[in-house]
């Protein structure tokens, strides 16, 4: 199985090495992403998240996403949890859509999760990418996810400078609350995401963070 979404490409093998930035400039985190596995029982495409804090044991999380008619959908991650075959509690959220309810065959018992949070369909990418694009996912709590495209630009990061870079602007914010999360994804043709930025309100501050791509593999 391969994607046909030349922006968010997904074939098994594929690997995508960032490092994440903190609000003063300091290097918070190295992620692996790893494309391991497409899972034809439940549609999907499994995605293992390793992330490293310095010395610290590393954490791992899995992610479900499906494509339908070129729309990237996510669907479920587990929690992250200490990279450890002895470790048997969670301390994270898990996404489960309903109507991918079979997903939670493959997770431990809903009991095992102290918070469930169930959003519609979120659509990661769609499938007609053009200046000025725009969707928006919702769930029964009023959890707003929009995304528009904002335009194409040449983009260098350290695994190196890319052409026809999609700027896509994500805002996350909920009815009942003024805070806003404002996401900036830069996404390379036959590579993905390649750079992030984040802005979020909190407690009258505003806090900062940033993410770029090191290296990948096809």
């Amino acid at each position: 199985m391969f994607s046909q979404n030349t922006y968010y490409p997904l074939s098994i093998g594929r690997e995508w090495n960032y490092q994440t930035y903190g609000i003063y400039g300091d290097t918070a985190q190295v992620e692996t992403k790893s494309l391991i596995s497409y899972e034809k029982k439940y549609d999907a495409y499994k995605i293992k998240h390793l992330i490293h804090y310095g010395k610290e044991v590393p954490w791992s999380s899995y992610e479900f996403i499906k494509e339908v008619n070129k729309q990237i959908i996510f669907l479920a991650r587990t929690p992250n949890s200490p990279e450890s075959p002895d470790y048997r509690s969670f301390d994270d959220t898990i996404h489960i859509d309903p109507k991918f309810k079979m997903i939670l065959k493959s997770l431990p018992p809903l009991s095992e999760y102290p918070d469930i949070y169930i959003p519609e369909n979120e659509v990661l990418f769609d499938s007609n990418m053009t200046p000025n694009s725009k969707w928006t996912s919702k769930d029964d709590k009023d959890f707003l996810v929009t995304r528009r495209v904002i335009d194409t630009q040449t983009v260098t990061v350290k695994a190196g400078t890319f052409n026809n870079v999609l700027k896509i602007k994500m805002t996350n914010s909920l009815k009942h609350r003024s805070e806003i999360n404002i996401h900036y994804e830069y996404y390379a043709l036959d590579v993905g995401l390649i750079k992030e930025e984040f802005s979020t309100s909190m407690f009258g501050y505003r806090i900062s963070l940033s993410s770029e791509l090191l290296s990948y593999s096809k």
